[in-house]
């Protein structure tokens, strides 16, 4: 499944949080859907908020005081510096006419706590509460970062509608972004080093994530946010996540050497995770952070089922497939895990303890390992069906799908670095020789592979076509 904000195939590892073309190219698209009547006005760190706003010699001097004067249709931009406060927007627009505070000229404006702000418990730096807003091009850092007030965002969103991107947000004490609100996006970002409250495991109860997606707190479960393109790494938790969340559609994202677990699902529903590379460098946060996780936490809300795994690159860490829970008899329901490339990423699956499979299917994968298995079974395999994989090593019987499944080496190109922020997708292409090419099933809800070309009539095994 592909979203309108952008395709997998436009991940390299040379992305950050904004390309100067991409970054206009998105603007004045936006732009020229504004209605004539739409106002612009200006925000600097040398203006006054006795000025008129209208211009950029007449700007306001703060964020939040623009936002509290601007209406559906109009843009408020804000130029590089630095802005010490904590803008909190109420006002929403409309679909056709949303409210759009962005980087003027692409520049650098920082949304800055200085480690002091925000003065509460669990505020944020930047917060959207209104509808149809959408915010372009901040670095937003120090979030609550000498631990004064429990929790601390750096963004957080929890309208409806409501659109962030090209954002640079780092160093908070909890999450980097966290999106509440139902029908989110978070698109283009660079988030990192956030979860400071965990820094070198000094406070190892306040757990966050750099990116999620989760727990609305109007009706408890945030409904079809989007995970798009971001690069999430080396924050103090988990690095991307969605929890007690139904519709999340994760996609493109590149996530690395998080602390816990690098991309996370729990308690969610209906999950879309495609095209996403993960993995553990050889200096990760914690060298046995997993790459992937699914599991339960919360007993007070629905079971997670109906989650699809697909086409992603997965590299250096165990994915576990609720091989642990917190929740009783919770496991995989009606989950599909199809067309991943998984090296030196043990696959973690089975029932143990609290967990309780009702139905998997584990289809058209590739496992391979340079040491070791590729496979780490905990306790039963049932309920679980295995066809088409490829793998490095003959798996145990319960993992195996008999004649559909190919043994030996699936040569990919592996060519590149592996070190933090220099994997690229190009390691995960299979060669020419590949014994997978041809040999995958045929299934509708993989239309696709990691680099969105056409898998057709004969697919190859793993998240790479041919």
């Amino acid at each position: 499944m592909k979203t309108n904000i952008h395709t997998p195939q436009n991940i390299n590892k040379h992305r950050r949080f904004r390309t100067l073309y991409g970054f206009l190219i998105v603007l004045l698209t936006l732009i020229g859907y504004m209605p004539i009547h739409a106002a612009n006005w200006y925000v600097a760190p040398y203006g006054s908020d006795g000025n008129s706003g209208t211009s950029t010699n007449s700007p306001w001097k703060t964020i939040s005081y623009g936002v509290g004067m601007i209406s559906p249709g109009d843009t408020l931009w804000v130029l590089s510096g630095t802005y010490v406060e904590t803008p909190y927007v109420t006002a929403s627009g409309t679909a056709a006419n949303p409210i759009i505070i962005a980087a003027y000229n692409a520049g650098n404006p920082i949304i800055d706590g200085e480690g002091t702000l925000p003065n509460q418990d669990y505020g944020s730096l930047l917060t959207l509460v209104g509808n149809n807003i959408q915010v372009f091009g901040f670095e937003v850092r120090n979030c609550n970062t000498n631990g004064t007030y429990i929790g601390g965002y750096g963004v957080q969103i929890t309208g409806t509608n409501d659109l962030v991107a090209y954002m640079n947000v780092h160093n908070c004490w909890a999450n980097g972004i966290l999106a509440n609100g139902d029908f989110s996006t978070v698109a283009n970002s660079y988030v990192w080093e956030n979860c400071q409250s965990n820094d070198n495991l000094t406070h190892t109860n306040n757990w966050g994530s750099g990116l999620s997606a989760a727990r609305d707190i109007v009706n408890g479960i945030t409904d079809h946010a989007q995970l798009i393109n971001n690069v999430v790494h080396n924050n103090w938790g988990e690095g991307l996540s969605t929890y007690e969340a139904e519709g999340t559609i994760i996609e493109g994202n590149v996530v690395y050497d998080n602390y816990s677990v690098n991309l996370y699902i729990s308690d969610a529903d209906n999950v879309i995770a495609d095209g996403n590379l993960v993995y553990n460098s050889s200096t990760p946060n914690d060298p046995t952070c997993e790459t992937i996780a699914l599991a339960d936490e919360n007993s007070s809300v629905a079971r997670s089922t109906n989650n699809i795994i697909i086409n992603n690159f997965i590299y250096g860490n165990p994915f576990s497939a609720f091989s642990w829970t917190i929740v009783t008899n919770s496991g995989l329901n009606n989950v599909l895990i199809a067309d991943n490339t998984f090296v030196d990423a043990v696959l973690s699956i089975g029932d143990n303890l609290n967990v309780h499979n009702k139905s998997a299917t584990i289809e058209n994968n590739i496992f391979l390992t340079d040491t070791g298995t590729p496979w780490d079974t905990v306790g039963s395999l049932a309920n679980l069906t295995f066809s088409h994989n490829l793998w490095s090593q003959k798996p145990p019987s319960g993992m195996s799908g008999g004649n559909t499944d190919v043994i030996g080496n699936p040569r990919l190109a592996r060519t590149g670095s592996t070190n933090a922020g220099a994997l690229s997708p190009a390691y995960f292409k299979i060669l020419s020789n590949s014994p997978g090419i041809g040999k995958a099933a045929v299934l509708s809800a993989v239309p696709t592979d990691f680099f969105g070309t056409a898998r057709g009539s004969s697919p190859d095994m793993g998240g790479d076509q041919y």
